[in-house]
């Protein structure tokens, strides 16, 4: 390839259900959102969503000193736990169960 990036850093965003009709939380969902943050230190980490966005090209430089982060946002979710996997499902025509065992 002509060039090469890295993210250093993943948002994790899990979404979950609550409900009277159990006891405690269930997951229903998960994503991941790689980007690349220009931490300037391990000690100056700033992983918030206004943090300010830098491409890393492997082109630029032959050695590069990179912090590896990520953060775990835990987002409330009106989807059931039994609809969980329709997204997937609805998402491409001949969907086959078996891409998800």
């Amino acid at each position: 390839p002509e060039e090469v990036f890295i993210n250093n850093h993943v948002d994790i965003i899990v979404k979950y259900h609550e409900s009277t009709e159990f006891d405690g939380v269930r997951v229903v969902g998960l994503e991941v959102q790689p980007r690349s943050l220009n931490l300037k230190s391990p000690e100056e980490v700033d992983c918030s969503a206004s943090a300010p966005a830098q491409p890393f090209s492997m082109s630029d430089a032959d050695e590069l000193d990179l912090v590896y982060t990520y953060s775990v946002y835990f987002h409330q979710s009106d989807l059931k736990w039994a609809s969980r996997w329709d997204t997937y499902l609805q998402s491409a025509e001949n969907t086959s169960i078996h891409w998800f065992s």
